[in-house]
């Protein structure tokens, strides 16, 4: 998988409509697959899910792979309070 010189792949998203943003079983097996490959050159990868009711406010979950554990980020605090 290699891009373009000064460019770098952090990671996957995709959208569950009508459903819970968390993330399924293939979505944690692919982005741990995706921490593993060496092609990807991205041993922490980012998975954002999106769901919820596309017409209202959308849920989002956001996840790093730490080694061989998922790690949610609390989307609930905010850096500067």
């Amino acid at each position: 998988m290699q891009g373009r010189p000064g460019t770098y792949y952090i990671g996957e998203w995709h959208f569950h409509p009508f459903m819970s943003p968390v993330p399924s079983g293939t979505d944690l097996r692919q982005i741990r697959a995706i921490a593993r490959d060496r092609d990807y050159q991205c041993p922490v990868p980012i998975l954002i899910v999106v769901g919820g009711d596309p017409s209202a406010d959308p849920l989002m979950v956001v996840s790093v792979v730490d080694g061989s554990d998922i790690v949610g980020l609390d989307l609930s605090r905010r850096a500067d309070g």
